[in-house]
């Protein structure tokens, strides 16, 4: 017996570092996430509207035992502010251009990608005292001032001036990938509380700044006569997997007109082709008026 219990004392003393070695701290509990466990790429959660990042950091050699948890953490947070300015910079801002390009190239007021990585902030780390390494999740708001919707309001601002139209391109039938699909089922016969388009199977991926065209390659909706201040706010629409999620969302309401477009358009596939049917409903002065004028828009993104 003496003999067992002196096995499984070692067991305990021997073990018990590798346990005690991880040490968690949550610092944002709304968003319920784990600790995490290793580098990951940039997530857009569409509804909180925000995009997570998880990295990697080390406390270097030279950092005094007591200093080390947090020279891991800063380590890891520039870290992930670096895996975010890239994933934001090939975002797509419209159709045509990516927020990196866009930046790039002067088009907006002075604004860099990582001023916007800025406000990101911790929320749970994951600290290893053996290897002295952390490793963060952290989140960046995708709405609001200083975020990407700020600059895709700018992108709009300008769109919508006196220059604007001459950088708005109108496309030809060669710059657009249709994949012609039956109508789906409304869920109702209105009024409409807001508009869901399913982009499901046409490889449609988010831009912040989406416009609606006709087959003919002319715009119906998404520059003119929209709301710059709102998208700061809000974004000018939200993404979701499935209509579950959009309804979940509560942006497009309970009562949403389902529309699913014929194809995509533009170098970045990131406006959308209409039906002429669907684009009479939206062009109806109620859709005009209430969920259009209120961005009332979900689009469902495999």
């Amino acid at each position: 017996m003496r003999n067992i219990l002196a096995v499984v004392v070692l067991c305990m003393l021997v073990l018990a570092p590798a346990f005690a070695a991880v040490q968690v701290t949550v610092y944002e509990s709304q968003y319920g996430l784990s600790a995490p466990t290793g580098p990951a790429e940039p997530v857009a959660d569409w509804s909180r509207g925000v995009l997570f990042v998880t990295a990697d950091g080390r406390a270097s050699s030279t950092v005094a035992g007591t200093r080390a948890p947090a020279a891991a953490r800063q380590a890891a947070m520039v870290a992930a502010r670096a895996r975010l300015a890239m994933h934001l910079g090939a975002m797509k801002l419209t159709g045509f251009v990516t927020l990196g390009d866009a930046l790039a190239t002067r088009l907006l007021p002075a604004v860099s990608l990582e001023a916007l990585c800025a406000p990101l902030r911790l929320v749970v780390e994951r600290y290893n005292t053996s290897t002295r390494a952390c490793t963060v999740t952290a989140v960046l708001p995708l709405t609001g001032p200083g975020s990407p919707s700020e600059v895709a309001a700018q992108m709009l601002t300008l769109l919508q001036g006196p220059k604007g139209k001459e950088m708005r391109p109108v496309y030809t039938a060669k710059q657009m990938t249709l994949k012609p699909s039956a109508p789906p089922n409304q869920v109702s016969s209105g009024p409409y509380s807001g508009l869901v388009l399913d982009c499901r199977g046409l490889g449609y991926t988010p831009v912040f700044t989406p416009r609606l065209i006709w087959q003919d390659g002319a715009e119906v909706w998404g520059v003119t006569g929209v709301n710059a201040v709102l998208v700061k706010e809000k974004g000018l629409a939200a993404y979701a997997p499935n209509l579950k999620v959009a309804l979940l969302n509560g942006r497009a309401g309970n009562v949403p007109l389902l529309v699913r477009p014929l194809g995509t358009a533009g170098p970045l596939r990131g406006d959308l082709v209409l039906r002429a049917e669907d684009i009479k409903a939206l062009q109806d002065e109620h859709a005009a008026e209430t969920f259009l004028a209120t961005l009332s828009l979900i689009i469902l993104v495999d």
